[in-house]
């Protein structure tokens, strides 16, 4: 199994550049310091840094998604996994879709139709990713026995809640009631192949 980090670090707001806010970060490259509680910086080693305003696409390719998903191709499971603080940009980097406005009691929806393409984000550009090479593979194969089919699942952990994010009228989706409910807070992505 191989783990690749991938950190993005957003450019600051508006209201965080009037309240004279700095990022508190410094990087290689290769490592990334953070400046901890205590004032000291904190090394860790990652493999792709990127700060301040990027092409979704940009971070797409340096994150190593293809080779993601040309794994998935293969046969092998991958999993994304967006970690960080309320507001630091998980959303955009992972979906990037432009949003509806929210109507009293539910959640502002996605403009997925609407979206300008340069917009997405790793979520929707892995997905086409997969099916293209899915597509060319089974041609590649011809039809009958051997042909990949791809089962997807796109769950969203928010305090301790699990949200189905391909079925959102389900608060916790499908199955809901057998998935623990004390897992990280985060978003992952699963998608397998199985032909």
């Amino acid at each position: 199994m191989h783990v690749r980090v991938a950190v993005r670090v957003r450019p600051l707001l508006d209201h965080e550049k009037g309240a004279h806010a700095s990022t508190l970060l410094r990087h290689d490259g290769e490592s990334v310091g953070v400046v901890g509680r205590n004032g000291a910086l904190v090394n860790f080693a990652v493999d792709h840094v990127s700060v301040g305003a990027i092409a979704q696409e940009t971070f797409f390719d340096a994150s190593g998604m293809e080779p993601l998903v040309n794994a998935c191709v293969d046969g092998y499971h991958g999993t994304v996994f967006a970690y960080g603080q309320t507001g630091s940009g998980k959303t955009y980097t992972m979906e990037g879709y432009e949003y509806s406005p929210s109507k009293p009691g539910r959640a502002p929806e996605p403009r997925v139709e609407s979206t300008h393409p340069m917009r997405l984000g790793v979520v929707p550009r892995a997905v086409q990713m997969l099916y293209a090479k899915v597509g060319a593979k089974n041609r590649e194969i011809g039809e009958g026995a051997g042909t990949l089919r791809v089962l997807v699942s796109f769950v969203q952990v928010y305090k301790e809640q699990v949200l189905d994010l391909l079925n959102p009228s389900l608060p916790d989706g499908p199955g809901a009631a057998r998935r623990p409910k004390h897992a990280a807070s985060s978003s992952r992505t699963h998608t397998h192949l199985t032909n």
